[in-house]
This record gives structure tokens, sequence and C-alpha cells, in this order.
């Protein structure tokens, strides 16, 4: 509302705290906007449109408004005094401006900064203060000494992004996702690590910001790649993916694959591979049977290929069968979905190095399968083994990951159709327990057991705890995702036709 003042010209509310919030109440970038808007007669969807224009955002922050007011000391260039830094100040801020501007972890900076390729910039630790030293002086940087994090303000990105060449742009974005990259935890599509979640949130915003990044500056080539890229953004959202954010990572993927390079080479199979494998567990996570058959499957066929070429059984192979068994389980293809398990697993036991761990998935799979068909007896064995084979390795109850959980989970409601409530109970109950000492609260897998919990409550006339359960596990589901009103005359039937497999 202060810059609707300021300008004095009526628009469109939601278009004013737009640009409000681009210059994040900077009053120097505010008073100089306010003055381009007023004296160019500009409204102010004209004016966010050349404010998003990289070749016209260095013109707009170099602009001087004539007459300077007495007290004015120049524009957003000026001010900062960017041509008095030296270059390995210049470097290291035009690094900065890529990152996200909230929290700038000082170790992507130094210790993970070391292949970037440019030879001013500061990578011993003296050069490094010193340059620091200048970028704090000027008022460009803001440093918490005791996180030893630094912070700039968005519209000193704009600044430095917009006055840096064409040419410099693209070598200091890949320097960027090159530290990105060097700073993720090793965890590989596939894993479910949840010791590295931590390391891995802190570093999404940058992702986040490389991505905006690439849309700004890159997106309109369709012949861009780059394999360093593609490959950030696939860990990225196999890691969103992992938390239960499914529904807010398929953009990022749906980029990595675009920008995947195709040069049949292993690299660039693989990565294609575990970009295709996350973006079909993606589709089966939001209910996309058609996404999730079309990505897993050719997933499944680059898999094969490779296989034929090499004549090795490797992970991605078996994982491929496991995953082609998952949309036909989406379809009620029951028995093709069993054999697609079967087959999966015995391809894991051909891995070399394998554990019986690796199995675990297509062996739940596997015996939900079983359920799904009536056979009872059969899913609790292959349940029972699979269960049996992960505490053999880390012990009952382990935390390592929510594999376990998944076991559990299915055994409950096996014991369920098999009449056995008591066991039921204590199977869900215990994955209940597995899964919030792993994956958390506010994950889906949580939500989908607290739902089971409350209909063991509501059958012991526990009305109060079911009560509880049930919105819990309904705040959970809000705050993954946007829920569309429920038709009145739905019965909980019809949403276990519609919901994955696994959380019925």
């Amino acid at each position: 509302m202060e810059f609707l003042q300021f300008t004095g010209i009526e628009g469109h509310l939601e278009e004013v705290k737009e640009i409000g919030n681009r210059l994040g109440g900077l009053p120097l970038a505010l008073a100089q906007m306010t003055g381009i808007i007023r004296l160019g007669f500009l409204t102010y969807s004209e004016f966010l449109r050349l404010y998003n224009e990289p070749e016209e955002a260095a013109d707009i922050h170099d602009t001087v408004l004539q007459p300077l007011r007495k007290t004015a000391r120049g524009n957003l260039s000026t001010i900062w005094a960017f041509e008095q830094l030296s270059d390995t100040a210049r470097i290291l801020l035009e690094i900065s401006s890529f990152l996200n501007p909230d929290c700038i972890q000082e170790d992507l900076l130094t210790k993970f900064a070391t292949n970037v390729n440019n030879p001013s910039y500061p990578k011993k630790r003296g050069l490094f203060f010193a340059a620091r030293k200048q970028l704090i002086g000027a008022s460009l940087f803001r440093h918490n000494q005791e996180t030893k994090e630094y912070w700039m303000h968005r519209v000193t990105q704009d600044v430095t992004r917009a006055k840096v060449q064409p040419e410099q742009q693209l070598k200091i974005f890949l320097s960027v996702v090159c530290i990105i990259l060097e700073a993720w935890p090793t965890q590989g599509v596939g894993d479910h690590d949840i010791t590295l979640w931590n390391k891995c949130e802190a570093l999404c915003p940058h992702v986040i910001s490389l991505q905006d990044a690439y849309s700004t500056y890159f997106a309109r080539d369709d012949a861009w790649s780059r394999v360093e890229f593609s490959t950030l953004l696939s860990r990225a959202g196999w890691y969103q993916h992992s938390r239960g954010q499914s529904h807010l990572v398929r953009p990022l993927l749906e980029t990595a694959l675009k920008i995947c390079p195709r040069r049949n080479c292993e690299t660039d199979r693989d990565l294609e591979s575990d970009i295709l494998y996350t973006l079909g567990a993606i589709a089966n996570e939001t209910n996309d049977a058609e996404g999730c058959m079309k990505y897993t499957m050719n997933f499944f066929k680059i898999r094969v290929k490779v296989a034929e070429e090499t004549g090795e059984v490797d992970e991605r192979l078996a994982r491929s069968h496991n995953q082609i068994g998952i949309p036909l389980m989406m379809f009620g293809k029951y028995q093709e979905a069993e054999e697609a398990f079967s087959t999966s697993a015995q391809k894991y036991e051909d891995v070399p190095n394998y554990t019986k761990d690796k199995r675990s998935l297509p062996l739940v799979n596997l015996g939900l399968a079983y359920w799904l068909q009536g056979r009872l007896e059969r899913a609790s064995e292959v349940l029972e083994l699979g269960l049996a084979d992960r505490e053999e390795l880390y012990g009952s109850m382990d935390n390592y990951d929510f594999r376990t959980g998944r076991f559990l989970y299915a055994l409950g409601n096996v014991r369920f159709s098999q009449g056995l409530l008591g066991q039921s109970e204590e199977f869900h109950r215990r994955a209940l327990q597995q899964f919030q000492s792993t994956i958390g609260n506010h994950h889906h897998r949580t939500a989908d057991v607290c739902h089971r919990m409350a209909q063991h409550c509501l059958r012991k006339g526990l009305l109060d705890e079911a009560t509880r359960l049930f919105r819990s596990a309904a705040s959970m589901r809000r705050k993954l995702t946007v829920l569309r009103p429920d038709e009145m005359d739905l019965t909980e039937h019809d949403f276990d036709c519609l919901v994955t497999f696994w959380s019925r």
C-alpha cells in the first residue's frame, strides 16, 4: 500500500504487492522504481514485464532520474559502488547472487567452491576474508558469525545478476550448480536414508533459486542441456518426494528431464532412468495411473536395453521390474504385477554386494498384491519374510528408514482381513510408531496409519481417540496438498479404489 501511495497511480493491488515483494521493502529501490514508473507513465504490469526481462533489468537499475534531489546519492548501481569492488569481492558477490539470499552457508563459498573455474575467486581463506570484508563493509552482505551464514537483499541479487555480461552468466550459473552438487549428500535416487534429510533440506532453497535463474536466463533455448544441473534437479526432486512432497516437485523433475543430455552413454542413461523413475513414483503417489505407466515404462525400457547390451544385472534393472508392477496394480492387473514384483526380488538377489534389505520394496508390494487378490496366507508369508530380513540386519523396530513400517502396516491390513483384529491393531500401532520415528508426523504414510488406528478405536467404541486420529490424518493431508470438496455420498470403498494400493 505504501508503494501505491508513493506512485499515486491506480492499479491492481496484486501487481503492487508483487513489485513490493520483488524490491523487498528496500527504501532506495522503492524510491528509484517509483520514479521510473511515474516519469515513464508506466502501468504496474508494464513495469513488472520490464523488471523481469534480463535484458531490461540492467538498464532499470542504472537509470539516473533527472533532476536528482539534493539529498540523492545516486542509483541502485552507484550507491553500492559495484565498480569499486576488487575482482575477488566481485566474483564472490556474483556467485552469491544465484544462491538463496535468505541463508547462504559459508561452507558453500569456501569448502564446496574449490572447483569454481574463475582465477579471481578467493579460494584461500585470507583472500576470502578480505573479499567478505569488502562486501559486508559495502552493506552487500550481512553476516551471522555464530552460524557462519550470510544474507543478501533480493534487490542486491537482481542488480548483481543484471550487471553480469550474458557470456559470463552461464559460467557463474554452472559454477553455483557445481557448488550445490558438491555439497549435496551422497544419497542416490532410490535411497531412503533419513539421516541425510537435514542436509538436503538446507540446500533445497538454493536449488529453487537456481531453477528460477534457469527459467529467467536459459529456458528459452530448447536445445539447452547440462548434465550437472539435470543431476542436481533429479536429486532434489527425489529428496522432496521422499519427504512426502510429491505434488510440489513435478515441475522440477520435468525440467530435469527436458535438459538431460541424451548422448547414449552410461552416465546419461542412468540419469534419465533416475528422473523417469522419480516421475513415475510421483505419479503413483498422486494417483495418476496414466502418468505412472508412461514414465515407468520408459524407465523399464531403458534398463532392459542396458542389461541386454552389458549382460549385467544392476540395481536400476531390479528396481525397474518393481516399478513396472506399480502401475499394473493401479490398473487392477494384480497377477501381472505379482510377476513383476517376484522378478524384481529375484533380480535384486543377482545384484553385486546384495543384502536382504535390497528386496524389501518388491516383497512388500508382492505381499499387498496377494492381499488384494484375497490370498491372505501367501500374503502373510511374504510380508513376514520381508520383515524378518530387515530385523536380521537392523533389529526390531529399526529407524533406518520407513520400509520396516510398510511391512508392519501391510501385515496389519492382512490380519484385519483374516479377522485377527487384535493382531491387526498391534501391527498398525507399531507401523505408526515406526513411521513417526523415521519419516515423521507430517508424511502422508503416517496419515494413512492414523486413519487405520482411528478405525480400530471406532471398533472399540473409543470415539474421542478416533476423532483425534481422524483429525490428525486429515490435518496432515491438508498440509500436503489442496483438497477438492468431497462428494457427500462417497463411501470409504470409493476412496480405496482411488488411492494407491499401499495406502489402503
